[in-house]
């Protein structure tokens, strides 16, 4: 985001950690979020650019709460749910 106030929005997740979601006040969209497993890292909504021309996406999470429709790249790998742990710092 180059300009305008965000918001926050703090969750528990399945595995009873903090999750922060920052959205765009004006239109209420995903920017970024933090989780306490990976304090260190903060990630961008990839919807969230203007040019998404360039994004190659190797890996979708949660992939069990997709939309029906949603399909996912012969290339990529899919993950019924967060594998996230293994990224931890420990």
């Amino acid at each position: 985001m180059l300009q305008g106030a965000t918001g926050t929005f703090e969750r528990t997740s399945d595995a009873g950690r903090w999750v922060k979601n920052h959205f765009c006040r004006g239109c209420g969209n995903t920017v970024m979020w933090e989780t306490e497993v990976l304090s260190h890292a903060v990630g961008i909504a990839a919807g969230s650019f203007d040019d998404t021309a360039w994004l190659d996406p190797k890996l979708h999470v949660w992939a069990d709460s997709a939309q029906r429709w949603t399909s996912f790249p012969c290339d990529a790998e899919v993950l019924s749910k967060s594998n996230i742990e293994q990224y931890r710092k420990t």
